[in-house]
């Protein structure tokens, strides 16, 4: 809450800020431990977002990557956003987030420059 209120909350809504990020490809890495903090990290950010009332200017999401054909269904994607967007549908519905709107925050390699 303290990152929060001293780095968000002072300069909103004077700057446009639409999106707070958490992690980068998390989701698709090999590190299991990142995979089970990821789910509650975006909700700490969401409630301290809601307690400081700007979670209805500031929305909370996760970059990441998925595979071309998911081993398990068998799906084919003809590229990697699509494939992206419906693993987040799929892991939103899976935590219980059946109607939330996916709204894309960052493209690209942003760790390539």
């Amino acid at each position: 809450m303290d990152w929060m209120k001293n780095n968000v909350e002072p300069v909103v809504p004077g700057t446009c800020i639409c999106g707070i990020v958490v992690g980068n490809e998390v989701l698709g890495g090999g590190d299991q431990e990142l995979w089970e903090v990821l789910l509650p990290s975006v909700k700490n950010i969401h409630t301290d977002l809601d307690l400081l009332h700007l979670a209805d200017d500031v929305e909370v999401s996760s970059p990441h990557s998925a595979g071309i054909e998911d081993a398990k269904t068998k799906l084919h994607y003809d590229n990697m956003f699509e494939a992206q967007i419906d693993a987040t549908y799929t892991a939103l519905e899976k935590a219980g987030f059946e109607k939330m709107e996916v709204i894309v925050l960052e493209t690209g390699w942003a760790s390539n420059g």
